[in-house]
């Protein structure tokens, strides 16, 4: 089984840090559909990347090398697949309707 996206990152903390870098920056991350900036689920990590306790580890792991930890929600970039499939099945009835 291959490793996941996050796992591969821990073999870089050491050079990460040996360029003077402190902080790392995360986006997209959140579930998405095809590519990462159509999200599908805020709440959950991408299955390319891990899962939430894989990054809860990753995260654990930065913060103990003296790394800052940046997140992109790109809260403005979402898939056809989040919220508006329920729009268009219930339209008007839809619990999103008012949004």
């Amino acid at each position: 089984m291959p490793q996941l996206r996050l796992q591969q990152l821990r073999r870089w903390y050491g050079h990460i840090r040996d360029l003077g870098v402190n902080t790392i920056l995360f986006g997209p991350l959140f579930e998405s559909e095809r590519h990462g900036n159509d999200t599908i689920n805020y709440r959950r990590i991408d299955r390319r990347l891990g899962d939430m306790n894989l990054f809860a580890e990753v995260v654990a792991e930065l913060h103990e090398h003296g790394f800052r930890v940046l997140l992109d929600g790109v809260f403005n970039h979402t898939g056809r697949s989040f919220f508006f499939r329920h729009l268009r099945e219930h339209g008007p009835t839809s619990r999103y309707a008012a949004w």
